[in-house]
C-alpha cells in the first residue's frame, strides 16, 4: 500500500539524518496546511479532514501518510533537500519505495 511505502521512506530518511530530522517538523506541500512530519500526532490529524498519522519506528517522529504517488515524491525530494541528501538518494529511495510494486521484505 501506498502509505506504507511512504512512511517507510520517511523513516529511512529518519535514520540516514536523525540529527537534521527535526528541520522537517511542520513539513507542508509548498504553500499547503497539510502537515506531514511533526512530534506531535495532534498536530497532523487537526491539520486535515483526511489525514493518517504514522509514527516511525523508534523515533519521535509521526508522518501523515495520507499521501497521493505524486505528493509523496514530491515530500521524498523537499524532504532530501531539507536535509541536504543527494538527489540520487531520494531517486533511488523513491524507487525502493514508492515506485517499487511492493516493499522489500525486510520492510514488510
Amino acid at each position: 500500500m501506498l502509505w506504507e511505502k511512504f512512511a517507510v521512506a520517511m523513516a529511512t530518511m529518519c535514520r540516514v539524518a536523525p540529527d537534521r530530522f527535526a528541520s522537517l517538523d511542520g513539513l507542508t506541500k509548498q504553500n499547503g496546511r497539510t502537515i506531514y512530519v511533526s512530534k506531535d500526532e495532534s498536530r497532523i490529524r487537526e491539520s486535515a479532514e483526511a489525514t493518517k498519522p504514522v509514527r516511525i519506528k523508534d523515533s519521535i517522529w509521526f508522518v501523515n501518510a495520507q499521501v497521493s504517488k505524486h505528493d509523496a515524491a514530491i515530500l521524498i525530494d523537499t524532504s532530501r533537500n531539507l536535509l541536504g541528501l543527494s538527489a540520487s538518494f531520494s531517486e533511488e529511495l523513491k524507487q525502493m519505495t514508492i515506485d517499487a510494486k511492493s516493499l522489500p521484505h525486510e520492510y514488510a
